[in-house]
């Protein structure tokens, strides 16, 4: 098998993310937000299994698995495939475009974000 885990798990989760752009079903912007506001913010305290067993309430991993286990692999069905045409690249690059902001404040906003998360991670025993 081909690739780093972190790299296939972030590749996979890209993947999904350009065909709904690619089908118009969101747009860049919608999409960043909806990850960043969304399970980037659990992604960023715990990995997947864990907020699963969360997800499972006082049952946990095993709940989910057994109660929501079955609706997990109906969405796994309706994943997509899509490919990098010309077309779907500058839709995808616009859509940065459009957002407006600098590389370098980007960067920064990014890097003390990350560092407030790994502090706050660390004081939590996570």
């Amino acid at each position: 098998m081909r690739g780093h885990l972190a790299n296939r798990l972030t590749s996979a989760l890209y993947r999904e993310a350009v065909y709904l752009i690619s089908e118009d079903i969101a747009d860049v912007e919608d999409v960043d937000a909806v990850i960043s506001n969304g399970p980037g913010l659990r992604l960023a305290l715990l990995g997947p299994h864990m907020n699963y067993h969360l997800g499972g309430g006082e049952g946990g991993y095993s709940y989910y698995l057994e109660h929501l286990g079955p609706s997990q692999e109906a969405r796994w069905e309706t994943l997509g495939q899509t490919s990098l045409t010309l077309e779907l690249k500058e839709k995808l690059i616009q859509g940065i475009e459009k957002q407006n902001i600098s590389m370098t404040e980007l960067k920064a906003k990014r890097d003390d974000s990350l560092i407030k998360i790994l502090k706050a991670k660390k004081a939590n025993g996570l």
